[in-house]
């Protein structure tokens, strides 16, 4: 699902009443998935006392400091399902093109994928 836009102040000056209620309702965390710009996102940790949980994404302040901002939790949620789609998009746009295979040639083979899967 894509969010239309980042969060402004406006958006922002709604995110901490509603994080708010959502914690009275027993939430025990917040997500404010449109909020992206460090400052903001530290100013919605300051103003609630809960976790900041956000999505990772172009924009997003680098996991260091998002960490020093003290947000919780960083989701890649959809993002790398995208990230592999579009490989796939690219791939196949080529190959109807082409009429070629050169297109399904990458350093990440069998082996590696099996790796993902290893337990140990």
């Amino acid at each position: 699902m894509q969010h239309p836009g980042d969060c402004d102040a406006a958006c922002f000056d709604d995110t901490v009443p509603r994080a708010q209620a959502y914690l009275a309702a027993g939430a025990d965390c917040v997500y404010p998935i449109a909020l992206r710009d460090g400052p903001m996102l530290q100013a919605l940790v300051n103003a609630i006392d809960a976790p900041v949980n956000v999505t990772a994404g172009s924009g997003v302040p680098e996991l260091a400091e998002l960490a020093r901002l003290g947000i919780a939790r960083v989701s890649t949620a959809t993002r790398l399902a995208t990230v592999a789609l579009a490989a796939v998009d690219r791939a196949a746009t080529e190959l109807l093109s082409s009429g070629r295979f050169d297109c399904l040639a990458s350093g990440f083979g069998y082996p590696d994928a099996q790796r993902l899967f290893d337990s140990e």
